[in-house]
């Protein structure tokens, strides 16, 4: 049943995945560097996870981290029981092949062996 708030849960094929979201640090100036960053990588930067219908809608949020318990209520509070789901081969999505049609999207692999077009871009991110 659909609610008029959210639109219901997402359905069909769904794509799932996670970005960090902040400035470089080449980007910034000094002082703002010195303040904001204290190591590399993700460090100060917000963790956004969401999830794609193909076709329709999108559900993003700001997580706290890619850990599985989090990135998995994320999908089954959006994405209905027995849905083609697709995502990168981030250990935190293990296990849901049990309540859906989980397919695992390798970029390691598939980046060499395909060509990406400007949607996968859109939808993945720079991998």
């Amino acid at each position: 049943m659909q609610d008029n708030t959210t639109g219901g849960k997402l359905g069909g094929e769904v794509e799932v995945d996670e970005t960090f979201i902040g400035g470089k640090a080449r980007n910034m100036h000094a002082d703002k560097r010195a303040e904001k960053i204290t190591g590399r990588g993700p460090e100060g930067k917000a963790i956004v996870a969401a999830v794609l219908e193909r076709g329709g809608k999108v559900r993003a949020r700001v997580v706290k981290t890619r850990r599985k318990p989090e990135l998995q209520s994320l999908v089954r509070e959006h994405v209905e029981t027995g849905a083609n789901l697709y995502s990168d081969a981030l250990k935190s999505y293990d296990g849901l092949d049990t309540e859906y049609a989980h397919q695992v999207i390798d970029h390691a692999v598939e980046s060499s062996a395909r060509t990406f077009t400007p949607m996968d871009w859109k939808t993945f991110g720079a991998c």
